[in-house]
């Protein structure tokens, strides 16, 4: 809600909602107001009004002007706060005169409700995760949000805490840097610094999905893609069927019967004429449920002979030089 206050200059002060919900978030940019306008004590009710007549009266006129200096000053805060107020909160206060009246009342009302905000941001900040479905820049801004929340709220998290949250809260395809800055220097792990290198990560990624090339022995296209985890790819592969069982919910190079086959040499008679081929996929057999990546694809004109691919997705990383 933005309006001018009595020095003419324009603020951005969040009204009370009705519920009360954003009442920390509101009381601490009020407070800055009225500490900036010399008003707090008087709200707080820490200030009080001097007495309206004078025991000498040759002291008259000084106590008449002190007294109606202090009502001008509470008339002035008390417009501060009530201009910040929605329909619900102003109902509660509006027979109230003194500004110490209002905020005590409406603190008593919603103090407790506003610190159900703060419980909600330190569960976000602490135990949020993020996706790969959504665009890393964007989380990492909301995440920075709500931190910053927090510190309007009075809970300044450090730097450093706030830099290890992020990492522990980067999704699996990111491991590979995760690690890379567990092993930077303390005084480099910055927030800054964490951000940084994830947009780095995010944008040599680009927007081409990440296709994992998986062997059959067959040299033909990828027989499959995995663009992060997602409830699609789940719901997909359960509708997969195996050419070699013909059984649902897997592939064939995932088939654990021709697995068993392949390594024992006994391949049924209708697949013969497959031999050659499917003794290929012995260099990719494996006991385990997992599909074996055995290279990752990406679009791209730069010359990667000289750079090494972070996170490539690759089950075992290879290169062609020894040094």
């Amino acid at each position: 809600m933005s309006y001018n206050s009595g020095s003419g200059r324009g603020y951005d002060i969040p009204p009370l909602d009705n519920n009360g919900s954003n009442y920390d978030d509101w009381k601490f940019k009020v407070s800055a107001l009225l500490r900036m306008k010399g008003l707090m004590e008087i709200a707080r009710g820490t200030e009080k009004c001097p007495p309206q007549t004078a025991e000498d009266p040759k002291d008259q006129d000084a106590v008449t002007a002190a007294f109606d200096r202090w009502h001008a000053r509470n008339d002035e805060a008390f417009g501060e706060i009530i201009m910040t107020l929605k329909k619900e909160p102003t109902r509660k206060i509006s027979y109230f005169e003194m500004a110490s009246e209002v905020w005590n009342h409406l603190e008593n009302c919603y103090q407790g409700k506003g610190q159900h905000t703060v419980a909600q941001l330190f569960v976000d900040v602490f135990k949020g995760y993020f996706i790969d479905t959504i665009s890393m820049e964007e989380q990492l801004s909301d995440m920075r949000k709500k931190v910053h929340r927090l510190k309007d709220l009075g809970y300044d998290l450090k730097d450093p805490t706030i830099a290890m949250l992020i990492m522990v809260s980067l999704p699996e395809s990111y491991a590979s840097l995760r690690q890379h800055l567990y092993i930077q220097d303390e005084n480099t792990l910055t927030m800054d610094f964490v951000i940084k290198q994830i947009l780095l990560e995010e944008n040599a990624r680009g927007s081409t999905p990440h296709v994992a090339l998986v062997g059959d022995g067959k040299g033909k296209k990828p027989i499959h893609q995995f663009q992060g985890s997602s409830n699609d790819g789940d719901t997909k592969k359960k509708n997969m069927k195996c050419h070699y069982c013909k059984r649902k919910g897997h592939i064939k190079s995932e088939c654990r019967k021709l697995k068993a086959n392949l390594a024992s040499g006994n391949v049924s008679d209708n697949k013969k004429g497959q031999g050659s081929r499917d003794q290929n996929a012995k260099v990719a057999s494996t006991t385990q449920e997992t599909l074996i990546n055995l290279f990752m694809a990406r679009q791209g004109k730069s010359d990667l002979a000289d750079k090494w691919i972070i996170d490539s997705g690759a089950t075992s990383p290879m290169t062609a030089r020894k040094d």
